[in-house]
C-alpha cells in the first residue's frame, strides 16, 4: 500500500493508529513461547509479570501497570498517594490496549501483561490531582521519507507516539515515500528535536522554518 493511500485510509479511522496495530482485537491471546518481547516501552505503556491470564491476574497486573506509569510521570511514591490509589483502582478505564506475552528466555517461561494507557487521559487526571503540571502543546508538522510500506509506517507512527513530549501524531498527507505528520508537542520544536534525535530510527535531513516542515528519513 502506497503511503498516500495509507494516509487516506487512516484519516477515517476512529481510533489512534497504534491501537489498531496492538493486540487489542483479541486481548486475551498469548503470543506463544517463541514470542520476542520488545523492551521499548512508550511513556504510557508498561510490561508487568502476571501469574496467568485469569481475570484476577489481569486486574492485578493492570493496577501494577498503572502504578508504573504514574511513577514514571509524577515521580517515585506518587502512586502511593490518595490520588494515585484512585487512578490505580480505575486502571481499566484508561486502557487503550493490552495483551499477554510469554518471555521464553526466562526459566520457567514468564507470562507478562503489556498494557498501553490513554496518555492524554492519564496526564489530565494527574494534572487535576496536582501531581504534575499540564504544559501547553504546540502543533508541529514534520515529514518522514523512506516509508515504502505499511510496516515502515507502523514503525514510524509507533516511534512518534512513544516520544515523551508528543501527545498525538496523525498523518496529514503523503507523496511517494514521504508522509507528513501533524504532532501535538509539549515543549515546542526544541523538545521535539531533542526527542527525535534519540533512538536512531529517524535521521534529520532538513530543518524546518515558518513555511516548510522539518524533514527526517527512516533509517535502515
Amino acid at each position: 500500500m502506497r503511503p498516500l493511500l495509507l494516509v487516506v485510509a487512516l484519516a477515517t479511522a476512529p481510533a489512534p493508529l497504534l491501537a489498531q496495530f496492538d493486540s487489542s482485537a483479541d486481548p486475551d491471546s498469548s503470543l506463544g513461547a517463541g514470542a520476542q518481547i520488545d523492551p521499548q516501552l512508550g511513556p504510557y505503556e508498561a510490561l508487568i509479570p502476571a501469574p496467568d491470564q485469569s481475570d484476577a491476574a489481569l486486574a492485578s497486573a493492570l493496577r501494577s501497570a498503572m502504578q508504573s506509569v504514574i511513577e514514571r510521570q509524577a515521580g517515585y511514591g506518587a502512586a502511593g498517594t490518595y490520588e494515585g490509589e484512585q487512578l490505580m483502582s480505575q486502571a481499566r478505564q484508561y486502557v487503550l490496549s493490552y495483551s499477554f506475552e510469554v518471555d521464553a528466555a526466562s526459566t520457567p517461561p514468564q507470562t507478562l501483561l503489556r498494557a498501553r494507557f490513554d496518555g492524554n487521559a492519564v496526564r489530565s487526571a494527574l494534572a487535576r490531582a496536582g501531581m504534575i503540571t499540564q504544559r501547553q502543546t504546540e502543533a508541529i508538522e514534520i515529514e518522514v521519507s523512506g516509508i515504502d510500506d505499511l510496516a515502515d509506517y507502523q514503525r514510524v507512527a509507533t516511534h512518534l507516539r512513544r516520544l515523551g513530549s508528543v501527545r498525538s501524531a496523525a498523518p496529514t498527507a503523503g507523496n511517494g515515500d514521504v508522509v507528513r505528520f501533524k504532532l501535538q508537542v509539549e515543549g515546542g520544536p526544541s523538545a521535539l528535536e531533542l526527542a527525535l534525535s534519540t533512538g536512531g530510527l529517524l535521521r534529520q535531513q532538513r530543518y524546518g522554518d515558518a513555511h516548510t516542515p522539518a524533514q527526517y528519513v527512516l533509517a535502515r
